[in-house]
C-alpha cells in the first residue's frame, strides 16, 4: 500500500508529467495510421485532377470553413469540368482579388459541400439511412430502379448555412428493375461498382468513396450548378412544355417565381396531348380560364414537400392544395410515391422556392367538370352558347342525365363566306322568341349518332357503298315545336355518307364532328340552320316557289294559308307552272280570282303535318282545303341515295294529273311543303277555249271567229260537244297589228281563208324533241308545220302549200310563244299571222286596184254625160255656139 502511495507521490512531480507525454504521443503516432490526419484538402492536394478546385477552395476563402467541419460530404468536380463549365477564369479573377469573382466562386463551391455527414456510397445506398438525409424516395426514371437523396448542401443565399442550407439531389440508378420485393433495394458490396450516381442531375460520379479524416469525396465530371427557382427550372424539363404553356397562360408562372415556397406536381406532355382537342382548346380559351386555375392550382401545395418526406406506410396523407381541396399522397415500404393514386414520375427536382415533381396524369379536383357548353366554347362557338344563356335554354348544353345532339356554327372569321353566327345569336339581331325557335331548331333530343347507326345497317342492306358515292337521306326531329305545327317537332334533313358520317344538315356542310362529350354529340356547321319561315318567306327564298307564292298573293288565299295551324302544303315548281301555260294565264286575268283561289285550296291537305318517314307504303287519301280528295302515293325509297319516292294522283285531266314531288320534307312555320313537278288541277275547275284565247290576248282573232261563226268552237266544255277537239293556233294582238285588219275584214274570202289556216281538227301536242310534223288544217288544201329548231330549241309554225306540195308557201313563220291544253282542244299562241300565199282569189291589193280603176271609169263615163246634157239643153234654148 505504502509502495503505490510512493509512485504516486513521484509522479506528481513535473519532470514525470512531460516523460509521460512523450510516451503517450509516441505510442499513439505508432498506432494510428498515416491516413487518419488527412484532410479533405489533403485528399484534393494529393491528386492532379484537382488543382482548379483547390485554387478555388483557397481564393474563396472555404479552407478554413471546411477545416473546421466535423464531418462533410464533397462531390469534387475535376480540372477538365472547371474548363468546361468556365470557372478556371472565374479563379484567375478571383486570385487576383476581384470581391465579385470570390463572391461567385464562393457560391458554387459550396454548393458541392454536404456539412457535418459523411456520405460514401454504402452509406446512400442503405435503406435506413436517414440521419443527414432531407428526404428519400424510389422512382423509375428510365424503367431503372433509382434511389433519390436530397442532400442539404452548405449553400443558402450566397452564404455558409451549416445544415439547413440549399438541397442538392442524388441519384443512384440501381443495377436491376424495381420490383416489389423490397430486399431487391439492398445492394450488395459485388455490386458497387454497377451503381451509377449522379449529383444535381447533370454531373456523374467518376470516382466515389475517396475518403478523409472527417469526410468523403466524390469525384465529378461537370459542375453542378445551383438551382435556380422552380418557374426557371420548370422551362428546363424537357418533357413539361404543355404545362409550362399553360402556367404561363394562366399567370401562374409568376407566383412560382416568387419567394414560396411551392410544391408543384407537373402533369408531363402525354396526359396534356391526350386530352381531347376540344378540352384543350376550352382550357386555353379565355372563357375556360377559370377551369385552367382550377385544374393547375389542385397541382400546387403551398409549401415545400420532398417526396421522401410524404407518409411512409399505410396510411395516406392530405396535402393541401391552392386549389382549395387536398390531394392525398402515398408511400410504400420500396420509397414509391403515388399522387391520387397517379405514381411520380420523378421527384425532388430542386428549386431555390419550392421543389417539382413529375406525374403522369393530369389530377382532378372533384370541382372540375367538362360538359357539352365547355365544349361548343372550346368549338369556339362562344355567340351560339351566348344565344343560348340570352334564350334561356342553356341547360340543353348543360344537362348531364339527359342526351341531346347539338349543331352548332363557329364564331365567323375575316373572310369567311359563310352568314355571320351574330345575325342569329348576337342578343340585338332579333327578339328573344325568334332567337330561341332558331336555337332549338339547332338541337335534337338524344343521340343523332344512334339513329344513323340504323339507317347505315338498312343502308348496307340494299347495297350501297362508298364506290356508287350514294348519300343516306334522314329526318331527324328537333326540340322546336311552334303552336302553328300544333307542337308536333320540326326535322332537320341530315345527309349521311354510306360510311355512316353526318356530311349535311338541311344543306350545310358538317365542317367538325361527331364530339362527343358525355351523352351529348357535338356537330359544327359551315352556316347556321333556319327555322321553319312563313310560308310567304319560305317560297320567296325557294327559287322554284315563286311562282305558287305570285299565285297565293293574287288570289287573296295566302293569309289563308299562314293562318291554318298543321298544313302539308303542295308547292308546284315554277316549272309546273309554266307547262300549265295559257290556262294558269287564264286564272290570272282579271274577275278569275275564283279559280285561281280554288287551285290553291286544292294544293293544300288539311290532314296535319305529312313528313315522308310518317308514310307507309301505297297510297293516302288526303282531304284538300277546298274539301276536294287527292292520293299521296309512297312507293320504295330511292336506292341510290334513300330519298323517299312520293306521287300526287289528282282527278284533274287539265294539269299533270300525276305529280311526283322532287323535293320532299321542307319545314315551314306551319307545316310542311312539298315541291311537286306537275300542277294537279282539280276537274270541277271549268276553262273554255276563250278563256284561253282572253288570256293569250288574241282579242283580233277572237272577233274574227265569232263573225264567222265559229265561236261555238270556243264555248265547249267536254270533247263530245267537239267531235273530237281542235287545235288553234293563234296569232295575238300584236301580230295582227302588222297587217291592216280593216282591209282584212273587208275581204270576206280571204278573212276566212285566214282563219280556217289556223285551226287543226284533234289536239296536237309536241313532244318536245327536235323534229317537225305537218297536219291538215279546216281549208284542206293547206298544212300546218310544227318543227323545233336544232341550233336554240324554239318551237316554229308555219304553213306549207297544196296538200300534194312539201315545199312551203309565201306564208311567214311564226313562234310559238306558250300553250294550253284543255282536254277537248289545244291552244298555241303565236307571234305571226300564218298566210297561205293563194293565187285564185283576188288579193286585198287587187281588190284595191279594180276598186280605184271602177271609180275612175265612173268618174270619167260620168263627166262626159254631163257635158253632153249640158250641150243639148243649150240647142233646145236656141243657143248656138257662136265660132
Amino acid at each position: 500500500m505504502r509502495a503505490i502511495e510512493s509512485q504516486s507521490r513521484h509522479c506528481r512531480r513535473p519532470w514525470a508529467k512531460a516523460c509521460l507525454g512523450v510516451l503517450a504521443a509516441t505510442l499513439l503516432a505508432v498506432a494510428t495510421p498515416a491516413y487518419a490526419s488527412s484532410t479533405v484538402v489533403d485528399v484534393l492536394s494529393r491528386s492532379a485532377n484537382f488543382s482548379q478546385l483547390v485554387l478555388a477552395l483557397q481564393h474563396s476563402r472555404l479552407i478554413p470553413y471546411v477545416n473546421s467541419l466535423k464531418n462533410c460530404t464533397l462531390f469534387a468536380p475535376t480540372d477538365t469540368a472547371f474548363v468546361n463549365a468556365g470557372l478556371d477564369q472565374l479563379v484567375v479573377q478571383a486570385a487576383s482579388g476581384r470581391e465579385e469573382a470570390r463572391r461567385a466562386l464562393r457560391h458554387q463551391i459550396l454548393y458541392h459541400i454536404v456539412p457535418d455527414v459523411r456520405w460514401d456510397r454504402t452509406q446512400l445506398l442503405r435503406l435506413d439511412s436517414k440521419v443527414g438525409v432531407r428526404a428519400w424516395s424510389t422512382s423509375t426514371e428510365g424503367g431503372r430502379a433509382r434511389q433519390v437523396r436530397v442532400l442539404d448542401s452548405a449553400y443558402r443565399n450566397g452564404t455558409w448555412a451549416g445544415g439547413s442550407g440549399l438541397a442538392v439531389r442524388v441519384d443512384l440508378e440501381l443495377p436491376r428493375n424495381l420490383t416489389d420485393d423490397v430486399g431487391t433495394m439492398n445492394i450488395g458490396a459485388d455490386e458497387l461498382d454497377k451503381v451509377t450516381i449522379r449529383v444535381g442531375g447533370t454531373a456523374s460520379v467518376l470516382r466515389p468513396d475517396m475518403l478523409a479524416t472527417k469526410g468523403v469525396v466524390h469525384e465529378l465530371d461537370a459542375i453542378v450548378r445551383p438551382p435556380k427557382d422552380i418557374a426557371s427550372q420548370l422551362l428546363e424539363l424537357a418533357d413539361a412544355s404543355e404545362a409550362q404553356q399553360a402556367l404561363w397562360a394562366d399567370a401562374l408562372d409568376a407566383r412560382l417565381s416568387g419567394p414560396g415556397p411551392w410544391t408543384v406536381f407537373v402533369p408531363v406532355n402525354r396526359p396534356f396531348r391526350e386530352m381531347h382537342w376540344v378540352e384543350r382548346s376550352y382550357l386555353a380559351h379565355t372563357r375556360g380560364r377559370a377551369d385552367m386555375d382550377m385544374l393547375l392550382s389542385y397541382h400546387m401545395h403551398p409549401g415545400r414537400i420532398y417526396a421522401g418526406e410524404m407518409t411512409n406506410g399505410e396510411r395516406n396523407d392530405s396535402v393541401p392544395t391552392l386549389e382549395g381541396e387536398s390531394v392525398v399522397v402515398e408511400r410504400n415500404d420500396l420509397g414509391m410515391v403515388a399522387v391520387n393514386g397517379k405514381s411520380l414520375l420523378s421527384s425532388d427536382i430542386v428549386g431555390t422556392n419550392g421543389v417539382l415533381h413529375t406525374v403522369g396524369s393530369l389530377l382532378q379536383p372533384q370541382a372540375f367538370s367538362l360538359n357539352a357548353y365547355k365544349y361548343l366554347i372550346g368549338l369556339n362557338a362562344t355567340k351560339f352558347v351566348d344565344g343560348l344563356a340570352a334564350a334561356g335554354i342553356d341547360h340543353f348544353a348543360n344537362d348531364t342525365e339527359r342526351a341531346y345532339t347539338i349543331f352548332a356554327v363557329a364564331d365567323e372569321k375575316p373572310g369567311d363566306d359563310v352568314p355571320a353566327a351574330a345575325d342569329i345569336y348576337a342578343s340585338d339581331a332579333v327578339d328573344d322568341q325568334e332567337r330561341e325557335r332558331q336555337l332549338r331548331y339547332h338541337i335534337l333530343p338524344g343521340s343523332l349518332a344512334d339513329n344513323i347507326a340504323s339507317v347505315h345497317a338498312d343502308a348496307l342492306k340494299l347495297g350501297r357503298t362508298s364506290d356508287a358515292g350514294g348519300t343516306y337521306y334522314h329526318l331527324a326531329r328537333t326540340v322546336l315545336s311552334d303552336p302553328e305545327t300544333k307542337e308536333t317537332p320540326q326535322p332537320v334533313r341530315v345527309q349521311v355518307s354510306v360510311e355512316g358520317e353526318v356530311t349535311q344538315v338541311n344543306g350545310a356542310d358538317v365542317t367538325v364532328g361527331p364530339v362527343v362529350i358525355g351523352n351529348h354529340t357535338l356537330y359544327l356547321l359551315r352556316a347556321p340552320l333556319s327555322a321553319p319561315s312563313a310560308v310567304s318567306n319560305f317560297l320567296q327564298e325557294e327559287e322554284e316557289g315563286r311562282t305558287m307564292l305570285h299565285a297565293l298573293d293574287v288570289s287573296g288565299e295566302l293569309s289563308n294559308v299562314q293562318s291554318r295551324h298543321g298544313i302539308t302544303l303542295f308547292v308546284p315548281t315554277s316549272k309546273a307552272f309554266d307547262e300549265l301555260g295559257l290556262v294558269y294565264d287564264a286564272m290570272l286575268l282579271p274577275g278569275a280570282e275564283a279559280k285561281l283561289r280554288r287551285l290553291m285550296r286544292a294544293s293544300i291537305a288539311v290532314e296535319g303535318l305529312l313528313y315522308s318517314d310518317q308514310l307507309a307504303m301505297g297510297r293516302r287519301q288526303l282531304t284538300t282545303l277546298d274539301g276536294g280528295i287527292i292520293m299521296l302515293e309512297r312507293q320504295a325509297d330511292r336506292p341510290e341515295d334513300g330519298r323517299p319516292v312520293l306521287t300526287l294522283h289528282g282527278d284533274d285531266t287539265l294539269g299533270a294529273g300525276n305529280a311526283s314531288v322532287v323535293a320532299a320534307d321542307l319545314p315551314i312555320r306551319n307545316g310542311v311543303a312539298h315541291f311537286v313537278d306537275g300542277v294537279v288541277v282539280p276537274k270541277s275547275l271549268h276553262f273554255t277555249l276563250r278563256d284561253l284565247f282572253h288570256a293569250a290576248g288574241a282579242q283580233t282573232f277572237l272577233q274574227a271567229i265569232d263573225r264567222f261563226g265559229l265561236g261555238g268552237l270556243l264555248d265547249a266544255f267536254s270533247m263530245d260537244a267537239l267531235d273530237g277537239g281542235y287545235t288553234f293556233f293563234v296569232p295575238t294582238d300584236a301580230a295582227f297589228a302588222q297587217f291592216n285588219d280593216t282591209l282584212l275584214f273587208a275581204d270576206p274570202f280571204r278573212m276566212r281563208r285566214v282563219i280556217l289556216g289556223h285551226i287543226v281538227r284533234g289536239r296536237i301536242t309536241h313532244n318536245g324533241q327536235s323534229s317537225s310534223a305537218e297536219f291538215n288544217t279546216l281549208l284542206g288544201d293547206r298544212r300546218i308545220r310544227l318543227e323545233q329548231r336544232d341550233q336554240d330549241g324554239q318551237l316554229m309554225v308555219g304553213m306549207s302549200g297544196d296538200s300534194n306540195s312539201d315545199q312551203l308557201g309565201s306564208g311567214r313563220w311564226a313562234k310559238v310563244e306558250r300553250t294550253g291544253r284543255l282536254p277537248f282542244g289545244m291552244v298555241y299562241r303565236i307571234d305571226n299571222v300564218l298566210l297561205d300565199g293563194r293565187k285564185s282569189g283576188w288579193s286585198w291589193w287587187k281588190a284595191l286596184l279594180v276598186v280605184t280603176g271602177s271609180c275612175g271609169a265612173l268618174s270619167a263615163g260620168g263627166f262626159g254625160g254631163y257635158r253632153l246634157w249640158v250641150k243639148r239643153r243649150r240647142a233646145a234654148a236656141g243657143y248656138e255656139r257662136i265660132l
